[in-house]
C-alpha cells in the first residue's frame, strides 16, 4: 500500500480524542515520531553512561585495582539482588569443586 497525500492529510482522534494525530497507512505518525525520539534519547544516555563506566574502569586500573575482579564483584552483586539463594548455592558448589580438586 503506497502513501498518498490523502493519507498524510487524514486526521483521526485517538485515546481521549483531545489532539488529532495524522495517520499514514493506519499509523499515528506523531506518536511514532515521539516513540522514536524517546528511544534515540535513551540510546544516547546509555552511550554516555557506557563512556562514564569505561572512564571509571580506566581510573580504577590506573589506581592499581584489578578491573576484571571489580567486574566480577559487580556481576555477583547484580545476581545476588535478583536471587541471593541461587548465588549462595552456586558459590557452595564452586567451593565443593575447588575442594575436590585441592585448589
Amino acid at each position: 500500500m503506497s502513501t498518498t497525500q490523502t493519507d498524510l492529510e487524514d486526521f483521526t482522534t485517538r485515546g481521549s480524542g483531545t489532539r488529532p494525530e495524522p495517520e499514514v497507512g493506519g499509523i499515528a505518525a506523531d506518536k511514532l515520531h515521539a516513540l522514536i525520539d524517546r528511544a534515540e534519547n535513551i540510546q544516547e544516555r546509555i552511550k554516555e553512561e557506557q563512556e562514564q563506566l569505561k572512564d571509571l574502569f580506566l581510573e580504577a586500573k590506573s589506581g592499581g585495582w584489578d578491573v576484571p575482579t571489580i567486574k566480577a564483584v559487580l556481576k555477583e552483586r547484580a545476581a545476588r539482588a535478583k536471587n541471593s539463594d541461587k548465588v549462595d548455592e552456586a558459590q557452595s558448589l564452586l567451593d565443593l569443586y575447588r575442594s575436590a580438586l585441592s585448589m
